[in-house]
């Protein structure tokens, strides 16, 4: 097996419990080639990419009840790992799920070191129908994180096994978060959103360009956005991002 010390990576072996760690509270994860299917340089690769990355992408959405029992130490299980990921540089961007529901009853979209991402069909310029949402009167704390994006009809890769083109027009909050993540990962290289800042900082420039781009062309918004006139509806889905720092 590998071992690597960086706290961004032990925080992802932790949360997706397909990596081995080798001690409880140390910044080392290890990597076991038991998936057969899993070749050694596809471990390297991926090891390799993680060891600098700066923006995790997750397309999960696991239901907690907030009725439960177990609720909150679930949540500050879950939360806590994501926390120190942020807290060591990196923004996890998730997406807020397909259930018509709130999203804070999905994990890890609850999490309040995480980038929420909804998504929003760009034809009707509205809300997509599935997506999840963050209740209006959730915490400015939660809304600060959550944004929009589209994830109508979006074409994605796709295994060999279901289409031999390898493409295929798929449509979630899995399809919509992407687009932040990438959003953010070009702030970075732009050298707009610094290196050492940690996930959340970085989130807060992309919402803040969103903002802007949003005061400047409200064509930009949808039906719904937090500055239209159903802005009063009991759901709340975000900016709709903006790749500000896109240099052709």
């Amino acid at each position: 097996y590998l071992c690597f010390d960086y706290p961004p990576l032990h925080a992802l072996c932790r949360l997706t419990r397909e990596l081995h760690m080798n001690q409880p509270l140390a910044s080392c994860c290890c990597v076991t080639a038991r998936h057969r299917q899993l070749q050694l340089p596809t471990i390297l690769l991926l090891l390799l990419c993680c060891l600098y990355c700066q923006v995790i992408n997750l397309s999960i959405a696991t239901y907690v009840s907030t009725q439960a029992d177990d609720y909150k130490d679930t949540i500050q299980v879950v939360c806590q790992i994501l926390q120190e990921a942020s807290d060591a540089g990196v923004l996890v961007v998730a997406a807020a799920g397909n259930y018509q529901g709130s999203l804070l009853n999905y994990v890890p979209a609850a999490c309040p070191a995480v980038a929420a991402v909804t998504s929003l069909d760009i034809d009707s310029r509205a809300p997509s129908m599935y997506s999840n949402f963050l209740p209006a009167d959730a915490s400015d704390v939660h809304k600060t994180r959550v944004m929009a994006a589209p994830g109508n009809s979006v074409l994605s890769t796709m295994s060999v096994q279901k289409d031999k083109s390898l493409y295929r027009e798929l449509s979630g909050t899995s399809q919509a978060a992407p687009h932040v993540a990438g959003i953010v990962a070009i702030c970075i290289e732009a050298g707009a959103c610094p290196g050492k800042s940690t996930g959340l900082q970085k989130l807060a420039i992309v919402r803040a360009a969103a903002r802007e781009r949003l005061a400047q062309q409200g064509r930009y918004g949808y039906d719904g956005d937090p500055t239209s006139e159903n802005s009063g509806s009991r759901k709340y889905y975000g900016y709709l991002a903006w790749s500000k720092f896109w240099q052709r």
